[in-house]
């Protein structure tokens, strides 16, 4: 085995491999910028299999640049709603609507330019630009650190040293194919845990595979704790048949979103209490002869970085609330058929379907 591995030798079996055997994916049946930015963004901390269907879903909605720049906000969340990590359509919104706006709707090819844009790092603007315009800078994530560790055998390598190592083997002709021969690599064949070496077109060039080191390069980092919440849920439906909604504020978790009134229980609080608290809060009257609450099953709903346990009450026939205004929320009634049309987080989706079953069962 050579000492360093031969550019030309790997990069002709790394794209004979990706021409062969590379993913089928929806955003490479062509390199339109628009599309790989979406799926790029998507793709974010996010399994290819789950970004599938809501790309397709994306695209059948909107299709160019200018459908996704002229809607909004709401619709473009209705569509990401359930893949979680919200900030990535809200900045992905905002920078398509100044791409439009400032930029005669033409995606930069530099990569530098891309990264002025709201959302866009450093491996996203060398994914897009690599990949849409041929522009040869490499684009780096989870996967190429893994394949590149192991290739050139690295125990714990600098940010600085990969990209020197992925420069001197990129292939400037094929930038964006040669990127996507790696990702492919890494995401199928040279996986984090017991690598498939036997199937890997590298492998008589890999320095792990030689020396054995395979499974010390490029773990996983350790996952960090994961928090645990408990969310009182008051779910009101008055005599309409139409259930209260608010909007989450503009910034932080789940921003924009729509979500049923609730609040964190803290210190030696009780779930009834805050149900109580939500209620007058919202001007609702729960010793009302016509108002019946049924307490509902817990929800369980896990974040990357949160285990929220949700604590639901159905109050039933309220009047309309005095207090549904606040500078920190916008409230809406909302007839249960065209929820539907709102962005709503899983958890909450979750605490919408037990609702109307409890509804349902009530009247039989």
């Amino acid at each position: 085995m050579a000492d360093l591995p031969d550019q030309k030798i790997i990069n002709g079996l790394l794209l004979d491999y990706y021409d062969a055997q590379g993913r089928e994916l929806p955003w490479r049946k062509n390199c339109d910028p628009y599309r790989v930015w979406v799926s790029e963004v998507m793709l974010q901390q996010t399994r290819v299999d789950t970004v599938v269907p809501y790309f397709n879903r994306w695209i059948e909605k909107f299709p160019q640049l200018s459908d996704l720049a002229h809607a909004s906000e709401e619709s473009v969340l209705n569509v990401w709603q359930g893949l979680g990590y919200y900030s990535r359509a809200h900045n992905l919104l905002k920078a398509i609507r100044i791409v439009a706006k400032d930029m005669n709707g033409l995606i930069p090819r530099d990569p530098i330019e891309l990264r002025e844009l709201p959302g866009i790092g450093e491996y996203t603007a060398n994914a897009i630009a690599s990949i849409a315009y041929d522009h040869p800078v490499v684009a780096i994530d989870a996967n190429l650190r893994r394949v590149l560790s192991r290739l050139f055998d690295l125990p714990d390598p600098s940010p600085a040293e990969l990209k020197c190592r992925a420069t001197s083997l990129l292939d400037a002709n094929r930038p964006g194919d040669w990127n996507q021969a790696l990702m492919d690599l890494g995401a199928t064949i040279c996986i984090p845990k017991n690598p498939i070496c036997e199937k890997c077109p590298v492998e008589n060039h890999c320095k792990s595979a030689d020396r054995g080191t395979q499974n010390e390069r490029s773990m996983p980092k350790l996952k960090q704790p994961v928090r645990s919440s408990i969310q009182a849920v008051v779910i009101a439906v008055n005599s309409k048949d139409e259930f209260l909604l608010r909007k989450r504020p503009p910034r932080g978790l789940l921003a924009g979103l729509w979500e049923f009134p609730g609040s964190e229980l803290v210190g030696n609080s009780t779930t009834l209490t805050i149900h109580k608290n939500i209620a007058n809060g919202l001007g609702f009257d729960l010793t009302r002869d016509q108002t019946e609450l049924i307490s509902l099953d817990s929800v369980v709903h896990k974040f990357s970085h949160l285990t929220v346990t949700y604590r639901p009450v159905l109050v039933i026939g309220v009047n309309q609330g005095t207090h549904c205004d606040s500078p920190d929320y916008e409230f809406r009634w909302v007839e249960g058929d065209l929820i539907k049309n709102l962005p709503l987080p899983v958890g909450q989706q979750k605490l919408f379907k037990l609702s109307r079953k409890a509804l349902v069962t009530r009247t039989l």
